[in-house]
C-alpha cells in the first residue's frame, strides 16, 4: 500500500510539472533569430502555448518577441515585423525574417538562405516586405540590407549596382527596373 501511494503520489507531481511546464513555460532571455527560447525558462519571456520537445515557442511569444497570428512548424515570419519586432502576418516556411525588421520594414540581419524581396525596393532600394519567388535577390544582401550582384530576369537593377550594392536607376511604381 506505502509503495502504491508513493507511485501515485509521483506521478501526480509528474503530471502537474509537465503539464505547467507545457502551458506555463516562459523563455529565458527571449527567443533567438529561429523564434526558439533562449536559455530554458522563467517568468519574463513567456511562451504562447508553452515549449515543444525542441524548447521552441509554441503559438508565437509574448509581448517582447511574439509572433502575431502564430507560427507554423518552423517557426517563420510572414510580411516582416513590426515597429517593435513582432511578427506581422503570422508565420510560413517561404518569408523567414533574419532577426527581425527595422521600423520601415527592412530585414534586420539580412535575408534567409533564399535571399528573395518581396514588394521590390523602397526609394533607397532596399528589399521592402519580406521575400517572395518574384522578387530574388541575386548574391544575397550585404551588411547594409542592400541587394548584392543586382536582381533576377525580372526585376534587374538599369545601370547595374553601384559600389554600395544599391541599384542604379531605382524601380517603378510596379517594382520593375526604370527602362524596362
Amino acid at each position: 500500500t506505502k509503495g502504491l501511494l508513493t507511485l501515485h503520489l509521483i506521478w501526480q507531481f509528474s503530471f502537474r510539472f509537465m503539464l505547467k511546464a507545457s502551458i506555463g513555460c516562459h523563455c529565458v532571455g527571449g527567443c533567438d533569430t529561429t523564434y526558439r527560447c533562449v536559455c530554458g525558462c522563467d517568468t519574463t519571456y513567456r511562451c504562447v502555448g508553452g515549449c515543444d520537445t525542441t524548447h521552441r515557442c509554441v503559438g508565437g511569444c509574448d509581448t517582447t518577441y511574439r509572433c502575431v497570428g502564430g507560427c507554423d512548424t518552423t517557426y517563420r515570419c510572414v510580411g516582416g515585423c513590426d515597429t517593435t519586432y513582432r511578427c506581422v502576418g503570422g508565420c510560413d516556411t517561404t518569408y523567414r525574417c533574419v532577426g527581425g525588421c527595422d521600423t520601415t520594414y527592412r530585414c534586420v540581419g539580412g535575408c534567409d538562405t533564399t535571399y528573395r524581396c518581396v514588394g521590390g525596393c523602397d526609394t533607397t532600394y532596399q528589399c521592402v516586405g519580406g521575400c517572395d519567388t518574384t522578387y530574388r535577390c541575386v548574391g544575397g544582401c550585404d551588411t547594409a540590407y542592400r541587394c548584392v550582384g543586382g536582381c533576377d530576369t525580372t526585376y534587374r537593377c538599369v545601370g547595374g549596382c553601384d559600389t554600395t550594392y544599391r541599384c542604379v536607376g531605382g524601380c517603378d511604381t510596379t517594382y520593375r527596373p526604370f527602362g524596362y
